[in-house]
């Protein structure tokens, strides 16, 4: 499965329906549900059409979601085979999602296929249902997240250590809470490394963090955004533009990396990924 969309979003090919109709839909580990959209939408860009699908069952179930930009798709909850490949060997069968009637701001892509956590059981978890219907021999999923010049992919049912730096070093964070979120604690952060570093402690009612491959941006809690934001523009020629700090994209090597400190590890963040090309050979820091 490939999964870089034009440096925005990542997406991988799914196949819907007895004639495996294909859909670029988007990985999203913040959502619950796959959302695909009806032939009746007339504002919807590729649509699903149940007529075509011998395998579909229909349902007079309303149900929706709004994600977190304010977009939202209104439809009902069926039940279809979605298959991972053009010729169905890796199908999961009497899959439910939500099949769209109508949208806002969810135009510009195929659909979208929640990869949350399991607790929610109103929706089927495509890893979860491949592992229950013995399709891959266990219940996990990995991504290797490149930028939008390089492969990027998603693997299931296990995970490949070829893209680790080192395959024995790997670090284990703990998941918080019981939502269908990957959420965990955010001790610190840190801007620039060696003797110019400087570090800062998160307070407890401040300190968690959602892993979610959906989300463009990456947010901070406001009371430590100036503190982050200037420390990062510091020394560079950013400046702000309609509420973003905005610079040239050539100068991205006067930026300094970004350090999360999660359980007891700290994750580096170089501009390469928190800079955001936005056209014209500008780009946003992305915060």
């Amino acid at each position: 499965m490939n999964v870089d969309n034009y440096g925005v979003y990542y997406a991988a090919k799914i196949y819907l329906g007895s004639q495996r109709k294909m859909f670029d839909v988007q990985l999203d580990t913040g959502s619950n549900i796959l959302v695909i959209e009806d032939v009746a939408c007339t504002t919807c860009q590729d649509t699903f059409n149940p007529a075509n699908s011998n395998t579909y069952v229909s349902s007079t179930v309303p149900d929706s979601i709004t994600y977190g930009d304010g977009s939202y798709v209104k439809g009902y909850k069926v039940h279809d085979t979605v298959s991972l490949d053009s010729a169905g060997n890796n199908a999961v069968t009497n899959f439910n999602f939500l099949l769209g009637m109508t949208q806002k701001g969810f135009a510009q892509q195929d659909g979208l296929i929640g990869l949350s956590r399991t607790v929610d059981k109103s929706y089927d978890m495509i890893y979860d249902q491949m592992y229950k219907q013995g399709l891959v021999s266990s219940n996990v999923f990995a991504f290797y997240m490149a930028g939008s010049s390089q492969q990027s992919t998603i693997e299931i049912g296990s995970y490949d250590t070829s893209y680790f730096n080192d395959p024995t070093q790997y670090a284990t964070i703990p998941l918080i809470g019981t939502n269908l979120f990957y959420e965990v604690t955010v001790k610190g952060f840190q801007i620039g490394t060696g003797a110019s570093k400087v570090q800062y402690s998160t307070s407890a009612a401040s300190s968690t963090a959602i892993l979610d491959t959906g989300t463009t941006l990456m947010m901070v809690p406001q009371n430590y955004y100036n503190t982050l934001i200037q420390g990062i523009v510091a020394g560079t020629r950013a400046s702000l533009s309609n509420g973003a700090y905005m610079d040239k994209c050539i100068n991205a090597g006067s930026y300094k990396s970004l350090f999360l400190l999660i359980g007891s590890t700290w994750f580096e963040i170089p501009p390469s990924a928190y800079l955001y090309p936005v056209g014209l050979g500008k780009c946003m820091v992305g915060i």
